[in-house]
């Protein structure tokens, strides 16, 4: 465990929202680091002292006789997943009036699966206190027990994996991360996966057949795609050009945020593969030399954090703006073709109830999703709704008119500031900066947020 002095942390009450960066080579968006990273990229690691039996708690007194205000405990923390952590780093501050804190480890940003490895090693070996990484990463690391968080086709929305996480199956399944030198803090949902097609259509296994789908590297993942015949390929979604493959499995927003619909023709937007769900551990070793009201304080966090890490992972404004384009296709596979899927994943299923612990997991996933009940599967989208629009283009509230069209207004933080809107007519723009577009008489704001402090947004 660390205790830094004069280091800037991650926790901040700035509001949150996954951003993308100026056009990379390809057809991507690449992510740039803030300045905030840069600095504590930057910062010696000569001002992190390790500490024994510290605590965030006040306690005794000066030599006026006054309280003694105990200095914040300041835990390093791998993050892979940038401001997705936001949600959590602000109800560890509220619960921990700030006396617990997280500085970001440098080096750990991005999706492949080398930096989500080496986050979870870093915390193993005690070079960073906390992991925040997709559970999809643990089987590399040796720990199977969110293995079936990732079974195909069973979590596949929202709502059925919000209600996953709060159930008491997710927090056996933190528990038993022990056996691999972890302390279990929480999960926290993450964005449904779901089938995009480059080459072709995906709809049923045929179209599966001998496909190049690009996916994020994960054991279930890759298992689950063979048994639909596909050909899984490793890939980072950062900073690459994905016009090679077949297919990727990626969730909506990422396919919008990162302008793949240049190249992905069709999303089947009814197929939810399964979800990017997010694992926060801490090293045992740093659990232990803190107070059980200061690991209380970091469950308590991620079980509080998962409403609004819901409300961060549904938005659809990127989705929208893909809608806006008018360059992918939302497709949805048939009640025929989405059961020949489930049929075909059938052997993943007969491999993962080997484990007798993740068969019990399984099942009580399973009982969950028959409580729900009938839920749509995937990420449903309806461009019409997000844009305003008819399926031939045309506004739907008002004639077509000479205005009518695409405008672009860029705009810098002093000429914002001079700025006083009339809010009967425009919005308000951030002090940020941003793009706005407009349709005929109607002006609708599309701002990028800037990351959180010491975080990088990653859409992928």
């Amino acid at each position: 465990m660390a205790h830094t002095t004069g280091t800037k942390v991650l926790h901040s009450t700035r509001p949150w929202r996954e951003s993308v960066g100026p056009r990379a080579s390809g057809h991507e968006r690449r992510h740039n680091r803030p300045p905030l990273l840069r600095l504590l990229a930057g910062a010696s690691l000569a001002v992190l002292l390790l500490v024994t039996g510290c605590s965030g708690e006040a306690g005794g007194v000066d030599k006026a006789g006054g309280p003694v205000t105990a200095a914040p405990i300041n835990l390093k923390m791998a993050n892979t997943r940038g401001d997705e952590a936001q949600p959590f780093l602000d109800e560890l501050a509220k619960i921990s009036g700030e006396a617990l804190q997280l500085t970001a480890e440098p080096g750990f940003e991005g999706a492949t699966k080398s930096a989500e490895v080496d986050a979870l090693h870093a915390v193993q070996s005690g070079e960073a206190d906390i992991a925040f990484v997709p559970t999809r990463a643990y089987p590399f690391v040796g720990v199977t027990s969110f293995d079936a968080l990732m079974a195909p086709m069973l979590i596949d929305n929202m709502e059925l994996q919000r209600q996953v996480i709060n159930d008491s199956v997710t927090s056996e399944m933190v528990d038993n991360v022990k056996s691999a030198g972890f302390a279990g803090i929480g999960v926290l949902p993450g964005p449904i996966r779901v089938p995009d097609g480059i080459s072709r259509r995906l709809l049923g296994p045929a179209t599966y057949t001998g496909a190049r789908i690009a996916y994020s590297a994960s054991p279930v993942g890759k298992q689950s795609l063979e048994a639909l015949g596909a050909v899984p390929v490793e890939a980072a979604f950062d900073d690459q050009d994905v016009s090679g493959f077949d297919g990727l499995e990626l969730h909506a927003s990422a396919v919008g945020a990162n302008e793949y619909d240049g190249v992905v023709r069709s999303i089947t937007a009814n197929v939810g593969l399964w979800p990017r769900s997010m694992g926060i551990v801490a090293n045992a070793g740093s659990w232990a030399k803190l107070t059980d009201t200061q690991r209380g304080w970091l469950i308590q966090a991620a079980k509080d954090a998962v409403t609004d890490t819901v409300t961060l992972q549904s938005s659809t404004e990127d989705i929208a703006n893909m809608c806006r384009r008018n360059k992918v296709k939302i497709i949805s596979a048939s009640e025929d073709q989405i059961a020949q899927l489930q049929q075909a994943v059938t052997p993943v299923y007969d491999s993962l109830r080997r484990d007798k612990t993740t068969a019990g997991y399984l099942d009580r996933i399973q009982a969950i999703k028959d409580r729900l009940g009938s839920t749509e599967s995937g990420q449903p989208i309806d461009c019409a709704a997000l844009t305003g629009r008819t399926s031939s283009g045309s506004a739907t509230d008002s004639p077509a008119s000479r205005l009518d069209g695409n405008y672009m207004l860029t705009s810098t933080e002093k000429e914002l500031a001079a700025w006083e809107p009339n809010e009967t007519r425009f919005p308000r723009i951030g002090a940020n900066g941003g793009l706005c577009s407009t349709t005929g008489a109607s002006l609708r704001r599309n701002t990028t947020s800037r990351p959180a402090p010491g975080a990088t947004a990653h859409t992928h």
